[in-house]
């Protein structure tokens, strides 16, 4: 399995995300803080909702093929 690794873009990304939270927070533009947070809220819960969906896909998937691998290894005999 490969590691979880966030690539640089994202992490640069975050970080600008981050000075401008701090510089909203510095001039007390606590709406716009406040949009922000609802905004983050919606995104976290979108992106665990889309994980769950992920991984759910995935263990549905291998099951198939484990049990495509399986039905092709196992001899089939037919008896008339």
């Amino acid at each position: 399995m490969r590691p979880f690794e966030i690539p640089l873009e994202a992490q640069l990304q975050c970080d600008a995300v981050r000075r401008a939270l701090d510089e909203l927070y510095e001039e007390q533009e606590w709406d716009a803080l406040f949009a922000h947070a609802h905004l983050l809220n919606e995104l976290w819960h979108n992106e665990r909702a889309k994980s769950r969906w992920l991984a759910l896909e995935a263990a549905e998937n291998l099951s198939l093929a484990v049990q495509i691998h399986n039905d092709q290894q196992s001899p089939t005999s037919y008896t008339e």
